[in-house]
């Protein structure tokens, strides 16, 4: 999925568009102009922006002052699992965790039925 996004934007945006790995924000501040309203400030500069995705929780939360406390940066690993025929189907709603003395794990439902030809959903 990432080097499809990355493809379409060097394609639509070749002269607007550059991908700058190695590059830390430093902070997020606002503008007054409503159609870039944010400035990100990185070590090798600012940018003016319209939008600004954090693609990780790992630094958000100190970007972001309302998330502090809130968001926490956790390294973890991701697997999709059937649910056993016990497990309710609530069309990805709910997410649950599981605190226990070594930390925690959480569930969540992706939306839809189960298909039966290749597994996906639910």
């Amino acid at each position: 999925m990432v080097t499809c996004v990355l493809d379409s934007l060097l394609e639509t945006y070749p002269s607007d568009f550059s991908l700058e790995t190695h590059t830390s924000v430093e902070n997020i501040s606002t503008t007054r102009n409503p159609s870039q309203p944010f400035i990100v400030h990185t070590s090798r500069g600012d940018i003016v922006t319209s939008h600004v995705i954090h693609a990780t929780n790992a630094h958000a939360a100190n970007l972001v002052p309302g998330l502090r406390g809130k968001l926490f940066p956790v390294r973890g690993i991701m697997t999709a699992q059937r649910p056993g025929k016990a497990f309710p189907e609530l069309d990805g709603s709910r997410s649950w965790c599981l605190i226990n003395k070594n930390g925690y794990e959480y569930v969540t439902q992706r939306p839809g039925k189960v298909d039966s030809v290749n597994g996906l959903g639910g």
